[in-house]
């Protein structure tokens, strides 16, 4: 392992310029027409008996509306302003990917190591996971609050640390895939970064993004939530809505960073797009590189960089990432062809956002053009084709996940969702040309395998599986015990009301149903249980399939 970093931080220090002293931030109140299509968008929170929240638009690097809404406080009846503090939620990502960055720079590190080179306490995956593809979330890393939701306690429930997700990362005997052969978002990813940051720097992580990056761009008013129980001055408190009318406090309940975690305002967030323009802090190229879409091991691009999504919104290159923590919901954006930037923060967890920052966009943006995608053209042989036999239930190779496919009036959908039409004896499309679906055939005469291949090159394999036997010996049978190591969590599947129920510490219980054979999901929380058996058929264990964690290992106890 390379040598810490100094506290000093002189190899940092020239990448930052000299001139990198940020401009004013002082808003124009803006055009009355665009005030009034922003205040919009944000009628929901702009009042003062709800959480609301604080956006801000930037022109060349330079604020031209700054607008807030409604209150920071419910109980002191706070508002928020254009410097309320909020949590950014995941948008904290592309920060602990430029100190990674920042790193690298400096010749401390290799976005190409292996990261066990700098955790050792990693078990060896049979291949390396580098610090580039946890970057670029192509680890294959579980997600740890997938993880730790099996023990009963998920995140929000106890105080989590740092060091518990690399306990948990630890104790992972295999990846959701290959090193570089998937994209799956996984903040574990980013935890972990935080950590070789610190390990690499020599000093905490707040502290080295603190002098790195955060000072030197001119947020002045930055943090990171280090600790959860600290008083923030000037801080919006978080909430979620109550069934029923009302709100509750939603506040992050962790200390852990780099995944989320960072403290801001929307005015620091528009100096922090306006320095990955210039690169002034980093050097020449470093907004271009925490930019530049990530590839897979196959050498196909994905909708992924270094802590941001770079894409096309009305056919304008943009750069975006949205967060969420507790009730803080964040989007940062920026649009370099129009030099355009967009920054909004908000403490009403019933706010979306991953869809109200592109629509914020939209009001500085032009028309959209045509949807590109495959070409859907329904010929008079194909317009009637009898596609009964594709109908059935299948499982999504990856996922797991049981998946229905019904048949239609010449077509089929998945799931209930937009039609797949004829295009040939083999092959379908959706209607909007965004995805095509190609029937593999099967040597038995049975149906067959579904591949279904979307425009941005992603592709998902259906296989076709029995439904589930319900009978009352079947479902006894999987009652029992199930011990993992990998979640060191212990869960029970008992019997109730007529049916079954998976139990965890914490007094949580969940509803299972039968998916398909050898199968169970629990409906109300999207989790899945495949089982396993041994040669004489008794089931001896099973894998959990959560979220963004996959095939989980429990034995039978």
């Amino acid at each position: 392992m390379r040598p810490p970093f100094r506290t000093s931080l002189p190899a940092i220090a020239v990448l930052i310029a000299t001139a990198a002293s940020s401009p004013s931030l002082s808003a124009q109140n803006g055009a009355p027409g665009d005030v009034a299509r922003l205040d919009a968008l944000f009628a929901e929170v702009n009042t003062d008996s709800t959480p609301g929240c604080v956006a801000g638009i930037a022109r060349s690097g330079l604020p031209v509306l700054l607008r807030a809404y409604g209150m920071a406080n419910l109980e002191t009846r706070t508002p928020n302003t254009p410097r309320t503090i909020f949590e950014a939620g995941s948008v904290s990502k592309q920060f602990t990917a430029a100190a990674v960055l920042m790193l690298a720079r400096a010749g401390r590190l290799s976005l190409d190591d292996d990261v066990r080179s700098h955790l050792p306490e990693l078990p060896d995956w049979g291949a390396p996971v580098t610090l580039r593809q946890m970057l670029n979330h192509t680890s294959g890393l579980r997600d740890w609050g997938n993880v730790v939701e099996l023990t009963g306690w998920p995140r929000g429930t106890r105080v989590y640390t740092q060091d518990d997700v690399l306990r948990v990362a630890a104790r992972q005997r295999a990846l959701n895939s290959a090193p570089g052969a998937e994209y799956l978002y996984s903040n574990t990813n980013y935890t972990l970064a935080a950590i070789v940051v610190e390990r690499v720097s020599g000093v905490s992580f707040a502290e080295f993004t603190r002098r790195a990056l955060l000072q030197p761009v001119g947020m002045t008013h930055s943090s990171w939530r280090e600790d959860f129980g600290a008083v923030v001055a000037g801080r919006a408190q978080a909430y979620g809505s109550v069934d029923g009318g009302g709100w509750r406090l939603n506040m992050p309940f962790e200390n852990t960073l780099g995944h989320a975690g960072l403290l801001t305002t929307v005015e620091d967030l528009l100096r922090w797009n306006a320095n990955l323009e210039s690169s002034a802090v980093g050097g020449a190229g470093f907004g271009a590189e925490m930019a530049a879409a990530g590839r897979l091991a196959s050498g196909r691009a994905i909708p992924y960089a270094l802590g941001l999504e770079p894409g096309m919104r009305r056919g304008v290159a943009g750069i975006t990432h949205a967060g969420a923590t507790g009730g803080y919901h964040s989007f940062l954006g920026r649009y370099p062809e129009r030099g355009l930037s967009v920054a909004i923060l908000c403490n009403a967890g019933s706010i979306n956002t991953e869809d109200l920052g592109p629509r914020v966009a939209d009001l500085f943006l032009p028309a959209p053009p045509p949807t590109p995608g495959f070409p859907v053209r329904a010929t008079a042989e194909t317009e009637t084709r009898d596609v009964s036999a594709v109908a059935g239930l299948y499982r999504n190779a990856r996922t797991r996940m049981p998946v229905t496919i019904t048949a239609l009036d010449g077509g089929f959908s998945v799931n209930g969702a937009a039609p797949y039409l004829p295009r040939s004896a083999t092959s379908f499309g959706s209607a909007d040309g965004s995805r095509q679906a190609t029937l593999l055939p099967d040597a038995g005469g049975g149906r067959g395998e579904l591949l279904i291949v979307r425009s941005t090159g992603d592709s998902t394999r259906l296989i076709p599986v029995a439904a589930a036997d319900t009978s009352a010996a079947a479902v006894a049978a999987m009652v029992g015990t199930y011990r993992s190591d990998e979640a060191d969590a212990t869960v029970s599947i008992r019997a109730r009301d007529g049916g079954l129920e998976l139990r965890m510490d914490g007094d949580r219980a969940m509803r299972l149903e039968p998916a398909y054979e050898d199968a169970l999901i629990a409906p109300d929380d999207g989790w899945l249980f495949v089982l396993r058996r041994d040669m004489e058929g008794r089931i001896t264990g099973m894998s959990a399939w959560i979220g963004r964690s996959r095939d989980i290992r429990f034995d039978r106890r």
